[in-house]
C-alpha cells in the first residue's frame, strides 16, 4: 500500500519529497513537466531539473497514462497533479499539434507564454508568435531577454522604442532570418482561412501568413472527472490542474503545505501504507 501521485511534473514530484517515508509512486508517461520542456531554459531550471530527479530517485516511477484511479487497487491515498490543458478557440491546440505531429512550413501562435515557446522548439521550420502587449509590458525576466538575444534562432521583431533598456537588451542579437520571430503589441484584429491558408491582420494593418494556426492564449485546468470517478479513496489536487496560475515558486510552497496535510490525515486515520 502506499500513496500514489498522478502527474511528474514539478507540483507531483515535489509533493513526494516531504513523503518519501511513504515510498511514494508516481505515474506519468513523461515525467518533469513543462521544466524539461522549457523553450529556453534557465539555469534556475536546470537547479530544479536536478533536484527533482534527486527526489524521483527515491520515489516508484510508472511511466503509463492512469485512466481512473480505480485501476491502481495498491494505493491508499491519491495526489492529482495532472496540470492543465491549453483553452480551446480558434485554430488548433498545443495537444492536437503534439497529437498529429503536425510540422508546417510556416506555423502562427497566437499568445505568447511557456507554452507558445515550447511549440516553437517543437516546430522545426519558420513561427510567428503574436503576443498583446508591448515589449516592455510583458513579465519576461532581464535573465530571459537575454537568452532571447543571444538565441541565434530568435527574432524579436523591431521595436518603436529602441533606446529602451529592455528593448535594447533583447534586440542585441535580432536577425531577421532566424526561425522564430516574436510580434508584440500585435495581438489579431482580423483571422481569415482560406485554401487551408491562415492570413492574420494585426492591428498595426501588417499581414501574417500561415499554413496553421495554433491557440496558445491560456490554460484551464486539466479535467479529473473520468480520472476520479467513483473513487471512494481520499484525493487531493495539486499544481495546474486546480490553479493553472504560479511559477514554480508557488508550486513548491503549495506542495509542501499538502504534504504535510497528507501527513497528517494519514497519521490521524491511521491508514496503514
Amino acid at each position: 500500500m502506499s500513496v500514489c501521485i498522478i502527474g511528474g511534473g514539478p507540483a507531483g514530484i515535489f509533493t513526494a519529497n516531504n513523503l518519501l517515508k511513504y515510498k511514494p509512486i508516481i505515474y506519468d508517461p513523461q515525467p518533469f513537466g513543462k521544466i524539461k520542456s522549457h523553450f529556453l531554459p534557465s539555469p534556475s531550471n536546470k537547479i530544479y531539473e536536478e533536484k527533482m530527479k534527486n527526489i524521483l530517485s527515491q520515489c516508484v516511477l510508472k511511466k503509463q497514462y492512469i485512466k481512473n484511479l480505480n485501476e491502481l487497487p495498491e494505493c491508499s491515498v491519491y495526489v492529482v497533479a495532472i496540470g492543465a490543458e491549453p483553452k480551446k478557440g480558434l485554430g488548433i491546440t498545443y495537444d492536437d499539434l503534439i497529437k498529429n505531429k503536425l510540422n508546417p512550413k510556416n506555423a502562427i501562435v497566437i499568445g505568447m507564454g511557456d507554452i507558445s515557446f515550447d511549440i516553437a522548439r517543437r516546430l522545426t521550420n519558420k513561427v510567428d508568435i503574436l503576443g498583446k502587449h508591448t515589449f516592455t509590458e510583458s513579465k519576461f525576466s532581464n535573465s530571459l531577454l537575454r537568452n532571447l538575444g543571444k538565441a541565434n534562432y530568435v527574432n524579436v521583431m523591431p521595436l518603436v522604442d529602441k533606446e529602451n533598456r529592455r528593448n535594447k537588451i533583447a534586440l542585441k542579437n535580432h536577425d531577421t532570418g532566424s526561425r522564430i520571430s516574436l510580434h508584440f503589441d500585435a495581438f489579431p484584429i482580423e483571422i481569415n482561412e482560406k485554401d487551408n491558408k491562415y492570413e492574420v491582420k494585426l492591428k498595426n494593418g501588417s499581414k501574417i501568413e500561415g499554413d496553421i494556426l495554433v491557440n496558445a492564449t491560456g490554460y484551464q485546468p486539466r479535467s479529473t472527472t473520468e480520472l476520479t470517478k467513483n473513487v471512494n479513496k481520499p484525493i487531493y489536487y495539486i499544481g495546474a490542474c486546480s490553479n493553472p496560475k504560479g511559477n514554480i515558486g508557488t508550486i513548491i510552497t503549495e506542495a509542501n503545505d499538502l504534504s504535510e496535510k497528507i501527513k497528517r490525515e494519514l497519521d490521524k486515520s491511521n491508514i496503514i501504507l
